[in-house]
């Protein structure tokens, strides 16, 4: 018999354990099997810290804390607000710009074999601040001598708008009481060198300080030379004077000021050039023209005035604390102003007349220049590039029409801040006053570009003159609206053989009375989702906003007119809240897939050709069509359309029969103004043709409310059955004003409402009933020439009827004056048979003519 020890008891009953350990791991699963029982806990874990300067573009770094024990792995997660950011799972995290004035924490999980994972959340940071869009290089300029005042310039430019602290220092020292952007040196300064910081602040954005470079080492004070009005001549230069001191009225001649000249002006003087000034400084040793008041200010003198011949050439020139800047009180020369600095001025720069350049400057309160339409400045400049214009708008007027004066250039400038109050904000047509306005008689937006308007509620550029160029209206930048001058007329007119194009997803804006020409081209083409639009400029609904607080209204603005030749082509195009959204005069309209919405009146083509299709017409339709126009091919075409609001007339004078048809064909028309007593009723559609073809007039509707009447006439070019449809019919000539034909002869008479030709038959259907309106002319009755047939199919018991429109006892009341018309014997001249002309024995009943 086998025996068996204790130990080997105990050896097989460990065996056994282990052998129902590993069954259960293997039918379970190792996590399964811990979770059964046999996980831990961590016995610490501290919460996580965050490491890293909060600002947009640092990294933060996620440290984990004290654990026990201590784990074999990491995990991390990011959150914004609480919100987790998508794929930031790693202990860095680089700040984006969506992150600015918000907090951040991270979630840390600590992960060790056997231990149940733990996290941790750590404490929320500081509200992530954001650097400054851009920021200011300052510079020092003026005399380092004591006595002498520096300034700090571009100490101002930051985007967006911060406050400003500044400091100045000897030697490293700051001086105390030095608080400004302006300082006296004094004698304590004194053989130091003297720099000065500027320290921005804003909410939300980081606080930042820029040094500029120290001056030389400040000298003792030295010459000045004072002029106290008179006329000046001459070369003036640092090296005889270290500031030269002007009060009253100054008159150059002829003077040259070399670099690192510094001009000092009384309050109330002026500087006025008679003949030439020529101040050409450097970038080191600019020269300055200043108020000498201890505190200057805008406004402390006049500024530098051009009389009449005058030159003015600046460069590397600072003029500051004037009213203007530089200013023409006659016809200049030329003004030419590069690499220079306009600093607290009121009234910015006003040049109204001579060649103007200004380039790569820097100007206080807003730019206003003007060339006249005279020979004398057919080659006069006008260029504005590259500049930063500050509290004021840029105005430009060129009303020069030579073809051989040189091109308006604005290009490249930086446009800030004209919300705030300036006497340069000019008004314009509408009374709007926008950063950027440009009126051109020779526009030329292809030089115009690159310009940026920041931080101004009204993000547009204004224009108005003649379009000389194909243009096309960008998707992208600032604004464009149509507007003009005060009192010079918000227009814009498409010259012949050029091309405007609005693309899909562009919007342009037409300020209050502002109107667009066209005798080119205009082609508004959108697509379904991105349609191109032309609207008020109080519609906000598309675009950028421009409103300024104003609510779009129906007749706001003029409209689009193509004249003489001009083309509009729309297609998912929106027009919007003009007086006429669209009128054609010997021009050409397509319009496809299209809204004219909120317009005044109905819209008009007269003397052109039209296709409109598939589109929706608010306020009518009028199209006209002249026996005197020379292309008998020209197109008349309205199908599928939706027309509210006004009637759908159509008229055309030309009786050849070669013409190309009128088609009138599956349109809608609704919602028509009910009829006033004593006014001539409004038809819902409106058809005179003298070369009139019905079948091509068929599958017309009406909805809403109106009369649902279809008046109809003219010249019958082919046989007509009066059709059996939802239509009243009614033959008329009521609306032979739209003519502009004097004597259109005796086929087109203007009381015929129709002629039935030689070899046509009028067909009338049994129990059909045909009104004939009364005429409009006081001395004259309506007509109906038949010099064909007429045909009826109908009987004694059911007659075919035509009477007068008063006659309310058969087919309704058609003129919608209820019972203020009553029908008379002789209101219509009846069935007027000429020549071979033949009309039905019976069948027919012909009443009150």
């Amino acid at each position: 018999m086998e025996r068996t020890t204790r130990r080997g008891r105990d050896r097989g009953v460990i065996l056994s354990a282990l052998a129902a350990a590993v069954a259960v791991v293997l039918l379970l699963g190792p996590t399964s099997a811990f979770a059964a029982g046999h996980s831990r806990t961590f016995g610490h874990a501290d919460r996580p810290v965050i490491t890293g300067t909060t600002t947009v573009g640092a990294v933060l770094t996620a440290r984990p804390a004290r654990w026990a024990p201590t784990p074999s792995s990491w995990t991390f997660q990011w959150r914004r607000n609480g919100t987790v950011i998508a794929g930031a799972t790693g202990s860095r995290y680089r700040l984006a710009r969506r992150d600015a004035g918000k907090r951040l924490t991270v979630a840390v999980s600590g992960h060790r074999a056997g231990f149940a994972a733990v996290t941790r959340t750590s404490v929320r940071t500081a509200s992530i601040l954001q650097p400054f869009d851009s920021v200011s290089a300052p510079a020092l300029r003026g005399r380092a001598a004591v006595g002498g005042t520096l300034s700090l310039t571009n100490a101002t430019a930051w985007s967006p708008a911060a406050r400003l602290e500044y400091r100045w220092f000897a030697d490293g020292r700051q001086i105390a009481g030095a608080a400004d952007d302006t300082l006296v040196v004094g004698a304590a300064q004194l053989g130091s060198r003297i720099t000065a910081s500027v320290r921005a602040s804003r909410a939300g954005r980081v606080t930042t300080t820029r040094t500029a470079a120290p001056t030389p080492v400040v000298g003792a004070a030295s010459a000045v030379q004072t002029f106290d009005g008179g006329t000046v001549s001459g070369a003036w230069s640092p090296a005889d004077a270290d500031e030269y001191r002007l009060s009253g009225v100054v008159t150059v001649g002829t003077l040259s000021l070399a670099p690192g000249t510094r001009i000092l002006v009384d309050p109330g003087s002026t500087i006025q050039v008679a003949g030439s000034l020529q101040a050409l400084g450097t970038a080191s040793a600019p020269v300055t023209i200043e108020s000498s008041a201890p505190v200057p200010a805008a406004g402390d003198w006049a500024g530098l005035v051009a009389l009449a011949g005058a030159t003015i050439s600046l460069q590397h020139t600072e003029v500051s604390d004037t009213t203007r800047a530089v200013s023409t009180a006659g016809a200049a020369d030329s003004i030419s102003i590069r690499d220079s600095t306009m600093r607290r001025s009121a009234d910015g720069l006003r040049i109204r007349q001579g060649g103007f350049t200004l380039e790569r400057s820097a100007v206080d309160g807003g730019v206003e220049a003007w060339r006249p339409d005279a020979p004398s400045t057919d080659g006069d400049p006008l260029i504005i590039t590259n500049d930063v214009l500050t509290g004021g708008p840029l105005f430009v007027s060129s009303r020069n029409t030579s073809s051989t004066a040189p091109p308006v250039v604005v290009e490249g400038n930086r446009i800030s801040d004209v919300d705030s109050p300036g006497p340069l904000q000019h008004s314009t047509e509408s009374g709007t006053v926008y950063p950027m306005l440009i009126v051109d008689q020779a526009l030329r937006p292809s030089n115009l570009t690159g310009n940026e308007i920041v931080g101004d509620s009204v993000n547009a550029i204004a224009l108005s003159g003649t379009l000389v160029e194909d243009w096309t209206v960008p998707t992208t930048g600032p604004q464009f609206v149509i507007d003009g001058e005060c009192c010079g007329g918000g227009m814009l007119e498409v010259a012949p053989g050029v091309r405007l194009r609005v693309p899909a997803g562009a919007t342009l804006k037409m300020a209050d009375r502002a109107a667009l020409w066209v005798s080119g081209d205009l082609a508004v083409t959108g697509t379904p989702s991105a349609p191109a639009v032309l609207t008020s400029a109080d519609d906000d609904s598309a675009g950028l906003p421009t409103s300024v607080g104003d609510v779009p209204s129906t007749g706001s603005w003029v409209g689009v007119t193509a004249r003489f030749g001009g083309v509009v082509e729309l297609s998912w195009a929106r027009i919007d809240y003009a007086q006429l959204d669209l009128s054609a005069f010997e021009g050409t309209a397509d319009v496809t897939d299209s809204q004219l919405l909120h317009s005044e009146y109905s819209d008009s083509v007269r003397r052109g050709s039209a296709d409109i299709e598939r589109s929706t017409l608010e306020g009518g339709l009028s199209v006209h069509r002249s026996s005197a126009q020379d292309d008998p091919t020209a197109r008349l075409v309205v199908r599928h359309d939706v027309i509210t609001g006004g009637p759908l007339v159509v008229l055309s004078e030309n009786a050849d029969p070669a013409s190309t048809p009128i088609v009138v064909e599956d349109n809608e028309v609704g919602d028509l103004v009910p009829h006033t007593a004593g006014v001539e009723p409004t038809y819902a559609i409106q058809i005179w043709d003298a070369a009139l073809r019905p079948s091509f007039l068929t599958g017309n509707s009406m909805s809403g409310a109106g009369q649902r009447a279809f008046a109809i006439g003219g010249s019958l070019q082919e046989d007509w059955t009066l059709p059996s449809d939802s239509w009243h019919y009614v033959l008329s000539s009521a609306f032979w004003p739209f003519s502009d034909v004097a004597d259109p002869g005796p086929s087109t008479d203007p009381d015929t409402a129709l002629t039935v030709t030689a070899g046509h038959t009028l067909s009338l259907p049994a129990g059909s009933v045909l009104k004939v309106e009364r005429s409009v002319h006081s001395d004259d009755i309506e007509h109906v020439f038949v010099r064909g047939a007429v045909a009826t199919t109908g009987t004694d018991s059911e007659p075919a009827i035509m009477t007068t429109v008063a006659d309310d006892s058969v087919g309704g009341d058609l003129n919608g004056d209820g019972s203020a018309s009553t029908p008379i014997a002789g209101e219509w001249s009846g069935l007027v048979v000429q020549g071979a002309g033949s009309i039905p024995d019976s069948g027919l009943d012909v009443r009150y003519g």
